[in-house]
């Protein structure tokens, strides 16, 4: 008879389960270095609280139950931090949390055990005794199996894990993460001690949804959890349990499941808790028996293999070690004071339900407020600064993201999509954008070589692919600036359909302004006589020389429209408030899918790394979710097959999960433009881009070369490219000349760049300028500078960089630069160096991607023409004259804007839209005349 140990959890949980808004809050850093740690796990032991740090390593944990708690911190490469806390409604926690580093490195974090047949069946054994034998078992998976180790010691399995290991049980609807301490199982017995973290899952449909409530309810039934609930309220008989009172020597005497046994008579039979509980304070009780005792449960039958038991009654004897608490919620103080045999000693991580829940409390679950609640749709729209662009433009917009029929702003954070479609269907320009509380703003620069024609503005969160008659389009006319012609086709006008709209008044402060004179507006917004605070969006623009577009939007017909109601919203695809990415893992070499392998990624945000492990299926395929980062960033990542062992040619390819569509063409009639038409597109500043050199700009040289550079092979510095090939690319080595700068070595070495010095407040500092470029934007901001696949500011390379480090300097631009977007838009020069290559040196397996994450935030450029540095001479021909995406009036429903006038004099439309926090939306338009 196999003798089973108690499951124990490496916690001593609260007794009573009382929830309150009580928070937790603190930061986690590093013990040595005392360094933030980002994404850092914190959570209630055996619970679904939990939150990870943010980036700069906070954490805020609300909801905790009451009374004594354990919390977990956890963090790849450092040990796992426990502490017991006693939480109390009336003194909130703050805590500093230092987590000390594991000694192995990088390298050591990889599987070394080899996986051969002796360790595939160990895994065997440990699966049937980690996730058990019963019902559920069936429907457990393990994602990571090949970070778990194995030692055999005098006829015992031992197994540990470097990483937490991962469980989906698609039978009760959980995700679970056990940081594992100790796990030992042989003959006589077996021992689990872990801290374990659970999230619920998210239904496909309904039906799944119901089908792992019941579930969870019929586990927690059959439970020990809940005869110690029952023992605890004294509801043993209408529970359906008997307990027979045993002798010391009765314990392996008979067989647990022997149909007749001699104890089974009346003066054995423990018919009231008294008997066994002692009771202490109101909300625990003590468990105090010197004698075993057997729990038989006669209204039930089950089937356990392991124990050749087939439709018995489920008996389980227990025997105390020393006396142990019972709450009222059947939680034990220290599960390792008891030891259990026969069914409830089969109980395994398959039926393991968080400390949390209890069957009458299922409105509580994601799942279950999933199902109760109802489904409401997204719309968005966007407020666009103009209304038509030329080729040679930025479409900057302001976003507005809502729920369907009452227009709240959404609440919680999400990304944006945006995606530009040509006049015959094709895609040729994306971003994403962060929102957040419902708003969000920022820009599509056009990429080079596009014609004149009409193009569609799309705009979507991934929810809304579930209703795609609700995604935003906007039809917009871009005018080539190298052959500038007219544009006309049918457009629908929506009508406006809004009863209660919002007031927004513009006042100007003047009758009229002279060019480059500061204007001052007056914002009010009114519901009736009432003010009310929004959030709005404002555009200034020069009436006579924006492109027309008649089929343009309002905020208050597009919101009110026939498709803002609310609609049946399928589940195909999940709401994110991060982005996420499908992945591929294949052999580098041939291009073949590497089946149930695992990757680690680690993303290298200066000093700091976050890192991510995912699992792939049969087909190499994985999904990377919850990723949230701006601009492009250096990730680092290592392949292992399904044995556990680093691939050396493994490779990952990433890309955003959203469909590839074409839409359909668009027909459209071009006429001739008029002269004064044809200048205004030819002659204008960009729009929200500098249009002036620094005045005290020197240009100190330009080197011209046409040869292309050799190839030069990517892993020769440790480093695999997002580009595929530089415009232009030089290696360095101890035979190059010695140069006394980088600056040096970008100039002379680099065709068609050059180097303009400014005064940067009495220090002089350098922009490199990479010619052929053509944007204002440029001059003023020069060529983005990657340090080691990190963005940095061109002074950054000038102070921390040695140029005996450098190994290669590539420079992208035009379509080179196209895959980094707005960042590659004045040209890009990468620099490597051996510090890259010398951190993973050794580790052969260990690749880098960069990798794109949401748009970085960029400001509206205007002139403000009463600072000394931009009264210069040169031409203000803007045709948008200001622009601010997002601002708020006051709870006076008030707000105050100003900005510079142009060179010209015209008809400036003020166009303001916005939203209140409950769904009222508004527009006011007003003139500004310049003379």
């Amino acid at each position: 008879m196999k003798h089973l140990l108690p499951i124990a959890f490496f916690v001593c949980f609260a007794l009573g389960q009382a929830f309150a808004q009580i928070t937790i809050q603190g930061t986690v850093a590093d013990a040595k270095t005392n360094e933030l740690l980002p994404f850092a796990n914190v959570y209630i032991n055996n619970t679904t609280k939990g939150v990870q740090t943010d980036d700069k390593g906070n954490f805020s944990l609300t909801n905790s139950p009451l009374g004594n708690v354990q919390l977990v911190v956890s963090y790849l490469g450092y040990q796992t931090y426990q502490q017991n806390l006693t939480i109390d409604p009336q003194k909130p926690l703050t805590l500093t949390i230092r987590l000390v580093p594991l000694t192995n490195t990088l390298s050591d974090v990889e599987v070394k055990a080899k996986r051969d047949k002796v360790w595939e069946r160990d895994l065997k054994i440990f699966k049937r005794e980690f996730l058990g034998e019963l019902a559920n078992s069936g429907k457990c998976e393990i994602l990571n199996a090949w970070t778990i180790d194995f030692q055999n010691e005098n006829g015992e399995l031992i197994a540990t894990s470097a990483f937490p290991i991962e469980v989906e049980n698609k039978a009760l609807g959980y995700k679970m993460f056990f940081n594992l301490r100790e796990f030992r199982t042989s003959a006589r017995g077996y021992r689990f001690l872990s801290a374990t973290r659970f999230e619920e899952m998210m239904p496909q449909d309904a039906r799944e949804g119901k089908r792992w409530l019941n579930a969870r309810r019929e586990t927690f039934k059959r439970s020990s959890r809940q005869f110690f609930r029952s023992l605890h309220n004294n509801t043993l008989e209408t529970d359906g349990y008997a307990i027979y009172r045993m002798r010391q020597t009765d314990w392996t005497a008979t067989n647990v499941w022997q149909t007749t046994k001699e104890y089974q008579k009346g003066e054995n039979f423990i018919g009231s808790s008294d008997q066994l509980l002692k009771t202490t304070i109101t909300t625990q009780k003590t468990l105090v028996s010197e004698l075993p005792f057997e729990v038989f449960e006669p209204r039930r039958y089950v089937t356990v293999g392991s124990q050749n038991v087939i439709n018995a009654n489920p008996v389980t004897r227990m025997r105390l070690l020393r006396p142990v608490g019972i709450g009222p919620d059947g939680l034990l103080s220290d599960p390792t004071a008891l030891e259990m045999i026969g069914y409830w000693g089969s109980e395994r991580v398959a039926d393991l339900l968080p400390f949390d829940y209890l069957p009458e409390n299922t409105g509580t679950p994601v799942v279950a407020a999933a199902l109760t609640a109802p489904v409401i749709g997204q719309k968005i729209y966007l407020h666009t600064n103009k209304s038509g662009y030329t080729t040679s433009d930025r479409i900057w917009f302001s976003a507005y993201l809502v729920e369907t029929g009452s227009n709240r702003p959404l609440k919680e954070p999400q990304p944006l999509y945006l995606q530009l479609f040509n006049s015959e269907g094709f895609l040729v320009k994306d971003e994403v954008v962060y929102t957040q509380a419902g708003r969000g703003g920022g820009f599509l620069s056009l990429p080079d070589g596009l014609t004149s024609g009409v193009y569609r503005l799309r705009a979507f969160t991934r929810w809304m692919l579930n209703t795609p008659a609700q995604i935003f389009e906007k039809q917009l006319a871009i005018i080539s600036v190298k052959n500038p012609v007219g544009i006309l086709r049918a457009s629908d006008v929506l009508p406006n359909q809004l009863k209660d709209s919002l007031t927004v008044q513009i006042s100007p402060t003047q009758a009229k302004y002279a060019p480059r004179e500061k204007i001052t507006l007056q914002i009010s917004s009114l519901l009736g006589d009432k003010p009310l605070k929004g959030s709005f969006s404002v555009s200034v623009v020069d009436a006579a020389r924006t492109i027309p577009n008649p089929d343009d939007f309002r905020i208050d017909s597009y919101l009110s429209n026939e498709t803002n109601k609310p609609q049946k919203v399928g589940t195909q695809y999940a709401k994110e408030q991060g982005l996420t990415l499908v992945g591929t893992v294949q052999n580098a070499k041939r291009k073949e899918p590497i089946p149930n392998a695992s990757v680690l990624f680690l993303l290298l945000e200066g000093e700091k790394t976050a890192q991510r492990l995912v699992q792939a299926d049969e087909k190499g395929h994985f999904l990377l979710d919850n990723v949230d980062l701006d601009g492009t960033q250096t990730m680092s990542y290592q392949v292992n097959n399904a044995k556990g062992n680093p691939v050396v040619e493994g490779e990952v390819i990433l890309e955003q999960m959203l469909p590839k569509i074409r839409l359909t063409p668009v027909k459209f009639d071009t006429i001739a433009l008029t002269t004064v038409q044809r200048r205004a597109v030819q002659n204008f500043n960009t729009d929200g881009e500098a249009f002036t050199m620094p005045t005290d700009g020197i240009t100190l040289s330009e080197l011209k070369v046409t040869a292309q550079a050799p190839e030069i092979d990517p892993n020769e510095v440790g480093i695999t490219k997002l580009y595929s090939d530089p415009t232009y690319s030089v290696k360095f080595d101890e035979k190059s000349p010695r140069f006394q700068n980088v600056f040096d070595m970008i100039v002379g070495q680099l065709p068609g760049v050059q180097l303009a010095s400014y005064d940067n407040n009495g220090q002089t500092s350098y922009k490199i300028l990479v010619r052929g470029i053509s944007t204002f934007n440029a001059a003023a901001l020069g060529a983005t500078i990657l340090l080691d696949g990190m963005q940095v500011s061109q002074d950054v390379i000038s102070q921390s960089v040695n140029t005996n480090d450098v190994v290669r300097i590539d420079l992208l631009s035009g379509a080179n630069a196209a895959i980094f977007g707005m960042s590659g838009g004045n040209g890009v020069v990468a620099i490597y160096t051996r510090r890259f290559r010398a951190r993973y040196s050794g580790v052969p397996s260990v690749k880098s991607m960069i990798i794109k994450g949401f748009q970085q935030p960029e400001s509206f450029y205007a002139p403000e023409y009463d600072k000394a540095k931009a009264k210069d001479k040169t031409a203000d021909q803007r045709v948008t004259i200001y622009w601010n995406p997002v601002f708020a009036t006051d709870a006076n429903g008030e707000a105050t804007l100003s900005f510079y006038a142009a060179d010209a004099p015209a008809r400036y439309k003020v166009v303001v839209e916005g939203i209140t926090p409950s769904g009222v939306i508004g527009r006011g338009e007003a003139w500004v005349e310049v003379r």
